[in-house]
């Protein structure tokens, strides 16, 4: 997996953090945008929203732990998540390391976590767009990867990457996104047949409450 929150039951670490997963890929990255308590309940007590948070911040210190050889990587310029390269596509991340990484960013790895991480994800798009303006951010938004010291920008718009980033920024400012979706009948239903929903709507609020807090 190439996604910093995927569902996986493989534990990795950075900087002394501990998160379930890898860096979060397509539909993983679109679940925890949509779905708000994925950890109330399950098999091994897991707080999904706590990981998401953990795993990023260890995507982060991860990125920066390679700074020495790919100097395009800052406190602020960071996020590696299934992308086109300058040599196609590759499904890298990290931790731990895909052979891959050749010190590209993809701006949707930060984007995708701004409902949970906003002090380090808000900063990073924004000095992306400050330091490479119109060379990433076209009218449709980030670029689906570039090169912050060769130069190369993807031509190409990538729909996931743009959805997983607006999926984000309005769970950050509202919480709507979690709130319609977990307000369908059927999601609730299945939570709760799976063992996820038995606390779903108290939980749901504070978690919401403290996503609005965070911003």
């Amino acid at each position: 997996m190439s996604g910093y929150l995927a569902d996986t039951s493989v534990f990795v670490a950075a900087e002394q953090q501990r998160a379930l997963g890898t860096p979060p890929d397509g539909d993983a990255r679109i679940s925890v945008a949509t779905l708000t308590e994925l950890g109330v309940g399950d098999y091994i007590q897991h707080d999904w929203f706590e990981n998401s948070v953990t795993a990023t911040r260890a995507h982060r210190a991860f990125c920066l732990s390679l700074s020495k050889e790919f100097p395009g990587y800052t406190d602020n310029v960071w996020g590696i998540t299934a992308s086109d390269s300058q040599k196609g596509y590759v499904a890298w991340g990290g931790p731990p390391r895909h052979p891959a990484i050749d010190g590209s960013v993809v701006p949707a790895a930060a984007a995708g976590s701004l409902m949970f991480t906003p002090d380090i994800s808000l900063p990073a798009l924004r000095e992306m767009h400050r330091r490479f303006g119109e060379r990433i951010y076209r009218r449709y938004g980030f670029t689906d990867a570039f090169h912050p010291t060769t130069g190369w920008v993807n031509p190409d718009v990538i729909g996931i990457d743009l959805g997983i980033t607006l999926l984000s920024a309005e769970n950050l400012r509202t919480g709507r996104v979690w709130s319609w979706f977990m307000g369908n009948a059927e999601i609730t239903t299945a939570l709760t047949r799976v063992g996820l929903g038995s606390e779903r709507t108290k939980s749901e609020r504070e978690r919401i409450q403290k996503t609005k807090q965070r911003s």
